[in-house]
């Protein structure tokens, strides 16, 4: 299953279609990778990812995100129904 649009899980895939939301420190304190880069490194891209969102460069570069239901990372994700 791909990742839907709209996952309200906190991993770091979960938010492809919202790349702002990454800007947010609360999602980055809960998403394992950010912990496993220097702080530094995650200061200079998110930085750049706040510029690319504001100036329209991410827009242009993956804009055609927007218009997907769901898209595949690489992962599954397992869901459970409950009886």
């Amino acid at each position: 299953m791909p990742v839907p649009h709209d996952c309200r899980d906190g991993f770091y895939q979960a938010y492809w279609r919202r790349p702002r939301a990454y800007l947010d420190r609360r999602v980055r304190d809960g998403t394992s990778v950010f912990h496993l880069l220097a702080p530094e490194e995650v200061s200079v891209a998110i930085e750049r990812l706040g510029r690319d969102l504001d100036d329209g460069t991410w827009e242009e570069r993956h804009g055609d995100l927007r218009g997907k239901g769901e898209l595949d990372v690489g992962l599954r994700l397992v869901v459970a129904e409950l009886p």
